[in-house]
């Protein structure tokens, strides 16, 4: 839903909107080639073909914003060769993501657990529905904050392998960190006195 109440809506072939959102501008996206593009050969289509198809409809997106354009991408550096190109043609203003608060959850508050160092727990990881974050090199979920215990996460097993895991609020502030190797104690276990 959109600010004013009413729903996003697909503009349609000739139309314009007040505003348009691009998505994903990075290489591997625009154009984006299916790897087995060469069944596409049984239709005629050459990488050629897809790809001038490709360009041709990004642009069409490109001029049916009346007001407001946004083209998202990770970084410069992995933008697709289609912004490169407007870059090298116009102005293109950078925002900083940093300066804009998190929009909280509508369902309460939530906690972001990342996990670094976990190549030989990554299929565990997967099963438990974290997902890799390749510019950041860490596996990551949210969790509602409310029912959200650190320390059985650091007691699973996974987490007992040599990872070291955040916990982080929704506004990006870290609240929690287990290094390599520390393990916190079990709550309802007393802790040994020397």
């Amino acid at each position: 839903m959109c600010e004013s109440g009413r729903k996003p809506r697909i503009v349609e072939s000739g139309e314009s909107t007040a505003a348009v959102i691009i998505l994903d501008a990075d290489m591997g996206s625009y154009p984006l080639i299916h790897p087995n593009w060469v069944f596409l050969r049984l239709f005629g289509d050459t990488v050629e073909g897809i790809e001038a198809e490709e360009r041709r409809l990004f642009y069409v997106a490109l001029t049916r914003s009346r007001h407001s354009l946004l083209i998202m991408s990770d970084d410069e550096s992995r933008e697709s060769q289609y912004v490169g190109d407007i870059r090298r043609r116009s102005r293109l203003e950078l925002i900083d993501w940093d300066e804009f608060a998190p929009v909280p959850s509508l369902d309460g508050a939530r906690v972001e657990v990342r996990v670094f160092n976990a190549y030989d727990v990554r299929d565990e990881l997967t099963l438990l529905r974290f997902r890799w974050n390749d510019r950041g090199k860490y596996w990551h979920r949210s969790f509602m904050a409310a029912d959200f215990d650190f320390g059985a996460l650091c007691r699973q097993p996974w987490a007992q392998t040599g990872v070291r895991i955040e916990v982080y609020s929704e506004d990006g502030r870290l609240l929690n960190g287990k290094p390599n190797t520390e393990i916190p104690p079990d709550p309802g276990t007393v802790e040994p006195t020397s």
